[in-house]
Formats: structure tokens, C-alpha cells, sequence
């Protein structure tokens, strides 16, 4: 990235790519093989740039985020049964009682509730009572406090069944020392499950769990017009459960300031989606996910402008985002997926629109699998260090595809936050693996510091200005295996630096519809106008000639050396060069 410009999005190329002597699978964009595959060892590349504002605290892929007992949806015998009229009801046990709006629960046991109430429920047992609250058409209204509030308590269940509901329809007037400001509101360990469905309306916060919050069946629906759809100090857990949340700030938000082992979110099933003002999802310690579907819409989406003062990323994290699996729509104002810390893909089907940046770590990313295709962005793939070793990725974007660079995204450009972060000369990006499209209008493939491809499919349609390159780097451009192709304008146009097998440079003016092919190594059909090709593959040995075919024009290039053409004095059709071979 030369220069910041924000001109209009591309739309991406339908194209076929026969990669030489490569192995991949097939791909939205009909990637095949023509030759036999072959294998190429590589190194991941790690390049260390932790903010201060990193949580570097270690995911527990190992541990168990749900107790065998948690994940049993079966109903428990109750204790007793409260029936609620107005502000008035009965209860079948003398642990549970009614008086004037308020019912107090005070011991152990399964409390089934049921019928419309105008108050609110208080859970105050000792500290080693479990309780659980079976909801079963409960409709709980307060204009000026939390329908359920859990004071005291060892661990708190609400089954549901049927249909129910939690509103708070004005205020909150706190009763203790305790500043309840959620709807349904705990102090202690908090698990809602069952079969049935509840509605949570709140002025403030939706749901509020002052330790660990557990999702594992049912259907929650939160509208929360003041704060987050759900706010934990802990974790937020879902293991099934399918939440619809609206929100006036994040729609999950995960935080705890004394413990930074604490505050993470974890999701192997069920369904979130989030239309949040602020962030879908937020935590301070970190993000982990093993599945599910999640369908987030931040800050209103990427046509939106936001202010400086509000962060509207889709998936945020103070600390390390790993994601194994799981369908992912997110449509956001600010990055997509932003990480202070470090990012890991290693399975999953991703569709990302960004204001921003598509995918944002400030530390290290990787993506070793799953199918990842950023419809939108500014930048599409940012980290100090970026290592594809697999996956089948697609990237659009206004200014660079992918961006290697050191520091953190937190100053502007243009009134957007984010844009323009990072400039250094550090910045590492190493492909081994996978499948990669990018579509550009700044620099597709850009490291401020050193790159490295040593194996798997590279497509890049990068810029059609001269004030940018389709490939750029500041230290070291290595290429060892894999296929690379790389089209775009001349005035900064790149060739790897060193090379185990050929890679080309060449000038030749293209157009849109142009096909680019070199016998059956690669074929394709581009999008827009280009001034320079960039081809490597394994197959171009040293002492061998090759055509390169750009529409109707063909271009011989021999291999004296394994780089042929550098810089901005590539071979082909450079005026008075007359397709010289270089090297």
C-alpha cells in the first residue's frame, strides 16, 4: 500500500485455475488441476507485535465449557408451584412466597412459575443452594426493576416451557446495594435451557450475569433499547440455544477487569443473531468457537458511518479469536472479525461485509481451513504476520487485499476508524497452502516487510493505478512452490525477488473479458483492465520458454534465470524492450 485511496468496489472475476503441480480441492470458482500434484514443506511465520492492549491469555482447547448434567434437556421434579395473577399469587411451598408485586424465593429447589405477573421475582437462598425457576407461560412485567433478579444463590436454572416473558418497561430503582440494571439479572452462575422460549425486554440491559452464563437449549428473543442484549462479567457459553438479540450498544458483551483469565466468550451449537448498535460480539479475554450459526449486523452494516467514539466490529476481542467451525454472516460498520491479539481459522464458512477491515489481528492470523469470502471491505486481511495454509478465501477490496504490517488499527483516516493504522516496516505474509482470490484497488498482495509463498493458489486482480502494485513488499519476495498469478497496473508492479522455480513479469495492456492462460498451467478470465501480468507456478523450470497468452496478445518468456522481469522493468511489451527476456 502506497498511497490510501477509496475508490469504488470490484466486483470479483468468474474464472477457472488450473494451479501447476499443486493440490487443492474445488472451488466456488471451479479451480481444477491439470497436473500431477506435488508437496511443498513450509515454515509458519511468526511475527510477535503485542499491543498493551492485548489479552494474551491461552485458550484451553482441552477443557470442558459445559458440566455432563448441563447438556440434559430432560425437566426436574419441582419443589413446589407458584401461580401468578396481577400482583398477586400462591405458592405450593413455604420457600417461595407473594406479597404485594414480590415474590421471594428462599432455599433449594425447582420452582415451577406460572400466569402474568405485574413485579418482580427475587432469588435470595445461601450460597450453596441450586435453583431452578421451570417457566412455563410466566409473563413478568416491572416498570422499575428486574423481573428476575438472582441476589444470592450457588447456581440459578431457568427451564422454559412454553412461551414467556421478562419486560422491563422504564426504569431501574435499585432495592439493595446491588446497581441491577438487566431484565433478568443474576449475581451468581446463571444456565437457561428447556424447550420452550422466552422474550426479554429491558431499557437497559437485556440479560445480566454477574459470573458464568450458559446457554444450552431453547429460544431467547432480547430486545435491549438502553444497554447490551447480554452483559457477563465471565463467559457467555452457548451450546444450543438459538438467540435473537437487538441492541442499543453490544448485543453479547463479555468482560471481567480483575481477572484477565476471565471474560470470554465459547459457542459449539445453537444460533446468535445480533443486530447491535455497538459490537455483535465483544470479550475481554478471548473468543472460541466449535460450531453453530452466527448472523451479526453491527453499527447498522458496511454502508454505515459511525463515530470515532463507538466501536461497531462484528466478532471483537481483547485477547485471541479462534474459530474451528460454524456458519458466519457479519455485516459490519467497523472490522468484520477484529482481534487485539492473535486469530486462528481453522474451519467454517464465513461471509463478511466490512466498513473496514474484513479480518483484523494485531498480532498474528491464520487461516488453515474453511471457506472465507469477504464480500466488502477497505482492507480485506490484516495482521503483522498473515499465514494462509489452507481454506478457500476471496477477498474485495476499496484499498489492499491482504496488509502485513506492525501496530494496531486504532487511529483514522477520513473519519474512519481504523483505516490507515498500520505503518511500519515489520510485517510478515507466508501462503503454503489453500486457495486465495483477491480483488483490489490498492495493493493486492502488501507486507511491509517480508514475503513468502511456498505452496498453494494465489489469484490477485489488484489496481488499476499506477500509484499502487498488485504484489508489494518491503524486505524479501520469496517464492518456492505453489501457483501464483497476479494482474494489475505497471507504474509499481513487483516480481518475487528470489525464486526456486519461474516466475514472470510482464508488460502487456489488457482488458476486462481478457483471457489469461499459459497452456494448461493456469486459465482464467479477468475482471478488469490490467498493464502487467505476474505468473509463477513449479512446472516453469530453468532454460525451459513458456507462452504467456493475455487476451489476443502471446508473450514468450524464457527462463536463463528462475526471475524473469523485476520491479517496473518487467519483460513483454515494455516500450523499447520488445519482449527482452531479463535475467
Amino acid at each position: 500500500m502506497k498511497l490510501k485511496k477509496l475508490p469504488l468496489l470490484l466486483i470479483p472475476a468468474l474464472f477457472s485455475l488450473a494451479a501447476c503441480n499443486t493440490s487443492t480441492s474445488s472451488t466456488s470458482r471451479n479451480t481444477t488441476n491439470t497436473t500431477n500434484s506435488s508437496t511443498t514443506n513450509s515454515t509458519l511465520v511468526v511475527t510477535s507485535a503485542v499491543t498493551s492492549e492485548a489479552n494474551t491469555t491461552s485458550i484451553d482447547t482441552s477443557a470442558s465449557y459445559f458440566d455432563s448434567g448441563d447438556l440434559d434437556n430432560s425437566e426436574d421434579s419441582t419443589s413446589g408451584t407458584i401461580s401468578l395473577n396481577g400482583t398477586s399469587g400462591t405458592s405450593t411451598t413455604t420457600l417461595a412466597t407473594v406479597n404485594s408485586g414480590v415474590v421471594t424465593i428462599a432455599g433449594e429447589g425447582n420452582f415451577e412459575i406460572t400466569g402474568t405477573f405485574n413485579g418482580y421475582i427475587v432469588v435470595d437462598a445461601s450460597s450453596t443452594s441450586k435453583v431452578t425457576l421451570t417457566l412455563n407461560n410466566a409473563n413478568i412485567t416491572s416498570s422499575n426493576f428486574a423481573p428476575i433478579y438472582v441476589k444470592n444463590a450457588d447456581k440459578v436454572t431457568l427451564y422454559l416451557k412454553n412461551s414467556n416473558s421478562l419486560k422491563n418497561t422504564s426504569s431501574f430503582t435499585q432495592i439493595d446495594s446491588n446497581n441491577v440494571d438487566g431484565a433478568l439479572y443474576s449475581k451468581d452462575d446463571l444456565m437457561i435451557k428447556g424447550n420452550g422460549s422466552l422474550e426479554v425486554t429491558s431499557s437497559i440491559h437485556g440479560i445480566v450475569a454477574k459470573d458464568d452464563l450458559k446457554l444450552v437449549s431453547g429460544t431467547i428473543k432480547i430486545t435491549a433499547s438502553g444497554g447490551h442484549g447480554i452483559d457477563a462479567n465471565d463467559s457467555v457459553r452457548n451450546s444450543g440455544a438459538e438467540l435473537e438479540i437487538t441492541s442499543a450498544k453490544d448485543g453479547i458483551h463479555v468482560e471481567n477487569t480483575d481477572d484477565t483469565t476471565l471474560g470470554y466468550f465459547y459457542m459449539d451449537g445453537g444460533k446468535v443473531d445480533i443486530s447491535a448498535s455497538y459490537d455483535g460480539i465483544d470479550t475481554s479475554c478471548y473468543i472460541y468457537t466449535n460450531g453453530g450459526e452466527y448472523n451479526i449486523t453491527s453499527g447498522g452494516g458496511s454502508s454505515k458511518s459511525v463515530s470515532s467514539s463507538n466501536s461497531t466490529k462484528g466478532l471483537k476481542s481483547n485477547g485471541e479469536i479462534t474459530l474451528n467451525g460454524g456458519t458466519y454472516e457479519i455485516a459490519s460498520a467497523d472490522d468484520a472479525i477484529h482481534s487485539n491479539y492473535n486469530i486462528s481459522i481453522n474451519g467454517g464458512t464465513y461471509t463478511l461485509s466490512s466498513g473496514d477491515d474484513g479480518i483484523h489481528a494485531d498480532s498474528n492470523l491464520i487461516i488453515a481451513d474453511g471457506t472465507v469470502k469477504i464480500k466488502k471491505s477497505y482492507e480485506g486481511i490484516e495482521a503483522t504476520s498473515i499465514n494462509i495454509s489452507g481454506g478457500n478465501i476471496s477477498v474485495v477490496a476499496s484499498d489492499d487485499g491482504l496488509n502485513a504490517a506492525g501496530g494496531n488499527d486504532s487511529s483514522s483516516m477520513g473519519g474512519r476508524i481504523g483505516q490507515g493504522g498500520f505503518a511500519s516496516s515489520s510485517g510478515t505474509i507466508n501462503i503454503s497452502g489453500g486457495e486465495l482470490y483477491v480483488n483490489s484497488a490498492g495493493d493486492g498482495v502488501d507486507s511491509n516487510g517480508n514475503l513468502y509463498v511456498s505452496g498453494g493458489t494465489t489469484f490477485v486482480e489488484g489496481p488499476t493505478d499506477n500509484g499502487n502494485g498488485p504484489l508489494d513488499y518491503d524486505g524479501t519476495g520469496s517464492i518456492t512452490g505453489g501457483t501464483f498469478v497476479a494482474i494489475g497496473s505497471s507504474g509499481m508492479a513487483m516480481n518475487f525477488s528470489t525464486a526456486s522455480q519461474g516466475s514472470a513479469l510482464i508488460t502487456v495492456s489488457g482488458k476486462s473479458g481478457d483471457k489469461i492462460a499459459c497452456s494448461n498451467y493456469f486459465s482464467f478470465t479477468s475482471s478488469k483492465s490490467y498493464a502487467s501480468v505476474l505468473v509463477s507456478c513449479p512446472s516453469f523450470t530453468k532454460g525451459s520458454t513458456y507462452s504467456i497468452t493475455t487476451g489476443s496478445n502471446s508473450t514468450s518468456v524464457t527462463f536463463s534465470s528462475y526471475i524473469y522481469g523485476s520491479s517496473s522493468q518487467g519483460g513483454g511489451q515494455f516500450p523499447g524492450q520488445g519482449g527482452r527476456m531479463f535475467g
